[in-house]
């Protein structure tokens, strides 16, 4: 488990953590799958030990499937433990799609108790783990089925292929008029090129349960982190990196960028 000081937290974390308000337990949860739109969702985080349950109702609003309640137990603690809860509690009344955009830094900020400060330290970097339950959520929600790590490699993956990819159809940087990329300020920097990812990667990965975000760049070095199955798939670390190395060259007129992921 992440070892995060408790003493370098929000009084919000150390409160969820001594008392999680969506914390259920699994003969709750047995009672919920007896319900004909309940949703269930197993996921083992990567990279360690920790494994959460999401069980709860769905309902269905304007042909979208919401989730009404949601309620979870896990083996996690500590930091890890309050960070849950509250990603737990921002997904009520959310669907597949608006689960998308619940990104870490808005639970972050929420689970702070001066706006000004934050809630974990380095802004929570070491939580980004935990974070891949959302995108399981939005399988089990999309797919409307069970999801769980025994059925994670039942879909058929396919990396993007450069017969995907049309060229500046959306013209999001032009060198002409902002000059280098490498020159650009770095909030700049990675609001390009993550409108970049939105636009030509990201819809193809998510069609197989992955996703991708630009974290950092630094001069010419660009760093992916990737979410979901993307995460766990060997493409991920070849022909996918390909692809995005590919687009990213081309949208931004610079061969000499490079990509690495986190």
């Amino acid at each position: 488990m992440d070892s995060i000081e408790l003493g370098f937290c929000s009084q919000k974390v150390r409160d969820r953590i001594k008392g999680p308000l969506f914390i259920g337990s699994e003969e709750e949860c047995n009672r919920f799958l007896q319900k004909s739109d309940h949703f269930f969702c197993h996921f083992h985080f990567p990279d360690s030990n920790g494994e959460v349950t999401v069980y709860g109702q769905l309902k269905t609003i304007d042909q979208t499937q919401v989730i009404t309640v949601a309620r979870f137990f896990s083996n996690v603690q500590g930091a890890p433990l309050a960070f849950l809860d509250a990603l737990i509690e921002l997904a009520h009344n959310k669907d597949s799609a608006s689960l998308s955009l619940l990104k870490p830094k808005e639970i972050e900020a929420y689970l702070r108790t001066k706006n000004s400060e934050p809630s974990f330290p380095n802004d929570g970097i070491q939580l980004l783990r935990y974070y891949e339950l959302i995108h399981a959520l939005k399988h089990t929600i999309s797919k409307k089925r069970d999801y769980s790590i025994e059925n994670e490699t039942d879909f058929r993956k396919q990396s993007p292929t450069i017969e995907e990819y049309i060229p500046h159809s959306r013209h999001l940087f032009n060198r002409e008029e902002m000059g280098a990329f490498v020159q650009l300020e770095l909030n700049l920097k990675l609001k390009i090129v993550n409108e970049i990812l939105t636009i030509y990667v990201r819809p193809l990965l998510q069609r197989d349960g992955g996703d991708v975000e630009c974290i950092h760049v630094m001069d010419n070095l660009i760093v992916l982190i990737y979410h979901g199955n993307c995460r766990t798939c060997e493409m991920s670390l070849a022909t996918t990196m390909d692809f995005i190395k590919n687009v990213i060259r081309t949208e931004l007129s610079d061969k000499n960028l490079n990509l690495i992921t986190d």
